[in-house]
């Protein structure tokens, strides 16, 4: 069951925890501890409540056009799929690490992201990708012996 509460100023403490509590995982993932909502004040957070409270007393009898907006910032779902064992695997250190799997799968995507555009490739990934190349090579070769090729 839904339930709208009011809140008002003298709900700053606990919306300040709750806040907090949101953003940390994300500042884990991104490595930067100053978001905005990790850097709010007490007083910032009750005279942000003030304010909305007075806002929304003021037009309580106005009549609200809602409309559902898909979220700014230019991000976009991605599926991926993966075997179910690495999904157990996936759980299993998110959960080890206190944060939602999708929260360190996004993190690893974009840590990765980065590392190729800037040039700094896993050393592991380097020589991955030479052995994949050398084999692909060695299959052609051998392709181009066989009689008849």
């Amino acid at each position: 069951m839904e339930c709208l509460v009011e809140l008002q100023p003298d709900d700053a403490g606990e919306v300040l925890t709750l806040q907090r509590a949101a953003y940390v995982t994300e500042a884990q993932v991104y490595r930067d501890p100053d978001l905005p909502p990790l850097l709010q004040s007490l007083e910032q957070v009750t005279a942000e409540l003030a304010a909305e409270a007075e806002h929304a007393e003021s037009t309580r009898d106005a009549e609200l056009a809602y409309q559902r907006r898909r979220p700014s910032g230019g991000q976009a779902v991605y599926g991926l799929r993966l075997p179910t064992e690495r999904i157990a695997q996936l759980r299993r250190l998110a959960e080890a690490r206190g944060i939602e799997p999708s929260v360190l799968a996004r993190g690893w995507v974009i840590e990765q992201l980065d590392r190729a555009e800037a040039g700094n490739r896993d050393p592991g990934a380097d020589r991955w990708e030479h052995d994949l190349r050398a084999t692909a090579e060695h299959l052609r070769e051998l392709l181009d012996e066989r009689p008849g090729a």
